[in-house]
């Protein structure tokens, strides 16, 4: 008996939570719109729970409604903050065989050099990296003149005092900031991520880094609720962040000659990055084409040793 009471109750409370679920059904995503979320008003909105609730309006009060109509209304605000996921991309390296354009990353430490260090820092790349094989492969000579071009802190000296002194190669690129404190005051309390593994540590990686440059759009959702301060951009978690837009057209002067596009610099940019957070990539895929190898003559032996040693044995 105990057990049926058990039983009646679950299904009771089963049947409870279905009915919240179905009164609640007027879920924001469930009230059929027209149009896509980011061109709703608050009038489409009113207008689509009038119609979904129907006959039931009559029997409700004027609070009532309007209680429904501020809900539905959140449940798209809290959509509308939802990144968006970051279109596929067709980068060099994607592939088991795939590897970096050699012309693109080097043009890609140039956005980031006069783009992008101003604020974001990557201290786990030393200028010598640059010349690495699998790398921007810059020649020694031209490394030793991309380091010039940044003064480093060194010291003590023999009288314990610290100096400055022009960037050598076995040297880490330079901290944007002194500290973290610093970096949030002159970016209005935002703080500049490091950009060394930023590729690896944001899903979809690259893909989502050139998304983001230029992904930024002065069309904000009519119930969007936009902070001062910041700008939007729906590819970012929230859909708003500190950073304004900085990439433009013709903004860098490749020396290559390569045309300075938004989308090129923000390509090159996203595959200088994806190279800084995996370095060894080419190495590894190198690596995986003998190692395939080597198994496969293996599974044949295994084979043809099995049918040696079984070969008198029914089965």
């Amino acid at each position: 008996m105990k057990m049926k009471h058990t039983i009646t109750f679950a299904l009771a409370g089963f049947g409870l939570v279905l009915a919240l679920g179905i009164v609640s059904a007027g879920s924001a995503l469930a009230l059929g719109f027209d149009k896509p979320l980011d061109e709703l008003t608050a009038r489409d909105i009113r207008d689509a729970v009038e119609a979904d609730l129907g006959a039931r309006r009559a029997g409700m009060t004027a609070e009532e409604v309007e209680e429904r109509v501020a809900e539905a209304i959140d449940e798209v605000v809290a959509d509308l903050k939802e990144a968006e996921h970051a279109p596929p991309r067709d980068w060099s390296f994607n592939g088991p065989f795939g590897a970096f354009d050699r012309a693109a990353l080097q043009r890609g430490y140039q956005v980031y050099r006069e783009v992008c260090a101003s604020c974001h820092s990557m201290k786990y790349v030393a200028f010598r990296n640059l010349s690495d094989k699998g790398g921007p492969e810059f020649s020694l000579e031209a490394v030793e003149a991309l380091a010039a071009e940044f003064t480093v802190v060194d010291g003590p000296d023999d009288y314990g005092d610290m100096f400055d002194r022009a960037g050598k190669p076995f040297d880490q690129f330079p901290m944007a900031y002194e500290n973290d404190n610093q970096a949030r005051a002159a970016n209005g309390g935002a703080l500049p991520p490091d950009l060394s593994l930023v590729a690896k540590a944001r899903e979809a990686g690259p893909d989502y880094i050139y998304a983001l440059l230029t992904g930024y759009s002065d069309e904000i959702p009519p119930l969007f609720k936009a902070q001062d301060g910041l700008n939007y951009n729906p590819y970012f978690p929230g859909r708003q962040l500190a950073m304004t837009r900085q990439l433009a057209d013709g903004l860098v002067e490749y020396t290559d000659g390569t045309e300075a596009t938004e989308e090129q610099m923000a390509h090159d940019v996203g595959q200088f990055l994806y190279w800084a957070a995996e370095p060894k990539m080419e190495a590894r895929k190198a690596l995986a084409k003998p190692v395939l190898i080597y198994l496969i003559i293996l599974v044949v032996l295994l084979y043809a040793s099995y049918k040696r040693i079984w070969r008198e044995v029914d089965h």
